[in-house]
């Protein structure tokens, strides 16, 4: 009985080491997964762009709201609330604003929980009817070190 309670135990933290996110079917630490996947994210439509290593393993998701997939949209105050609370229902964390800087309303907030870390970015300009430009990022702390060294090894090649 205790060497089965401890098995499930070593699997389930396993799973959560490897980050195992989701963000509409795309997984982090999965490979094969497309780089751009245009989707709806909180009613807000745009795109998921998979970062993958070498291997192919994706170790990184960003979603920005876009309809013609090369620009950012810009979206209202409510959408962005929107985004914000899905997120952290969804993924059970809590995103604080941190300000950019004293001389803006852009904030972000950035969160560690499992071997992941979530990133919510939001540029403001009130003068403009859609006020806000939103970025959101989540990747797998083990997956985006080894991509460092990869991209290292990569330009060290390249003297």
């Amino acid at each position: 009985m205790k060497q089965t309670f401890l098995a499930i135990i070593v699997a389930l933290g396993a799973t959560f080491a490897n980050g195992q996110v989701e963000l509409k079917g795309i997984k982090l630490g999965e490979k094969g997964n497309n780089e751009v996947t245009v989707t709806t994210l909180g009613g807000v439509p745009g795109i998921i762009m998979a970062s993958n290593l070498n291997d192919s393993t994706t170790y990184q998701l960003v979603f920005v709201p876009t309809n013609d997939g090369e620009n950012i949209d810009r979206i209202s105050k409510t959408q962005t609330e929107r985004l914000k609370n899905g997120m952290e229902i969804t993924f059970g964390i809590k995103l604080r604003k941190m300000q950019v800087n004293r001389y803006s309303d852009d904030w972000y907030s950035r969160v560690e929980k499992d071997g992941v870390t979530y990133v919510f970015r939001v540029e403001v300009n009130e003068f403009m009817d859609l006020p806000n430009k939103v970025t959101i990022g989540i990747y797998n702390d083990r997956l985006y070190k080894i991509n460092k060294k990869e991209e290292q090894q990569k330009a060290n090649s390249d003297f």
